[in-house]
C-alpha cells in the first residue's frame, strides 16, 4: 500500500531505540513532496499517511516537521 511505502521511507530516518525517538537528519527538514518522491507516490497521499501515523503515535510533528519516529510502529505500518 502507499502508506506502507511512506512508512518504509520514514524508517530510513528512525533511531533503533524503542519508543518515539528523535528522527535522523535530513527528515526534519524534508518536504512532503520529497517524501512522496522517495515513496513513489504523491504529496496528498503522504499528507494522509502522516496524519494516520501521527494519530497512531508512530510519528511526532512540530510546526509541520517530522521530529520523532517510533521504529516499531512504523515497521508494523510498513508491512500492511
Amino acid at each position: 500500500s502507499a502508506n506502507a511505502r511512506v512508512a518504509q521511507v520514514l524508517l530510513r530516518y528512525a533511531n533503533p531505540s524503542d519508543g518515539i525517538m528523535e528522527s535522523l537528519p535530513p527528515l526534519p527538514t524534508m518536504t512532503q513532496a520529497e517524501i512522496a518522491r522517495f515513496a513513489g507516490t504523491v504529496k496528498e497521499v503522504v499528507n494522509r499517511a502522516l496524519a494516520e501515523f501521527d494519530e497512531a503515535g508512530a510519528i511526532r510533528r512540530e510546526n509541520g516537521h517530522i521530529v520523532g519516529l517510533d521504529r516499531a510502529k512504523l515497521l508494523k505500518a510498513s508491512m500492511k
